[in-house]
């Protein structure tokens, strides 16, 4: 999966000794991944359905922008059902999605 979250910290070099932090992640690998298994069996906790159709994958900096962005807990009931519905209708998200 993704490479994991990077953190750089930057001095701003002011009077007062503030930082600014900057995270970052590879992202790449899950791309790749989504690629190579649009097929996949995805199992959603909180659904009735055992298996269906995997939506796709989503990186940690995302789901955790997404769960501040909707103040809901991050892979909760209420995330897993707005991100499932970006997935699926969001053009901006479109590279996230297993296929087309």
């Amino acid at each position: 999966m993704a490479g994991g979250v990077k953190e750089r910290w930057i001095d701003t070099n002011d009077d007062k000794g503030t930082f600014h932090l900057y995270k970052t992640e590879d992202v790449q690998s899950v791309l790749d991944e989504l690629k190579a298994n649009s097929d996949d069996v995805a199992r959603v906790r909180g659904t009735t359905q055992t298996s269906g159709k995997k939506l796709g994958t989503i990186p940690n900096l995302v789901a955790v922008q997404w769960a501040k962005e909707w103040n809901v807990n991050c892979y909760g009931k209420e995330w897993l059902a707005l991100a499932g519905k970006r997935i699926k209708t969001d053009p901006n998200w479109r590279h996230l999605r297993a296929s087309g």
